[in-house]
């Protein structure tokens, strides 16, 4: 069964285009505590929209995933 599809995907790659993700990113995060995204709120770049909840513009999806990485520290440091 997984030979069958993975040869029928081989034979239509050129049917197949790659998905792009459209620039810029945005990354949207709602916390449950308040606190976090008042910390996460004094870095670059952020927006706060509402009271526990962020959002990240990035140019593409490198940077937002290292603002992830920190907003995952902040997260964690809690």
């Amino acid at each position: 069964m997984i030979r069958e599809g993975v040869k029928r995907g081989v034979e239509r790659r050129a049917e197949i285009k790659p998905y792009k993700i459209s620039h810029p990113v945005k990354l949207e995060i709602r916390f449950n505590e308040t606190v976090i995204a008042e910390l996460a709120s004094y870095l670059p770049g952020v927006e706060r929209p509402s009271g526990n909840t962020i959002v990240f513009t990035g140019r593409d999806m490198t940077e937002v995933s290292k603002f992830n990485a920190v907003v995952t520290s902040l997260r964690s440091q809690q």
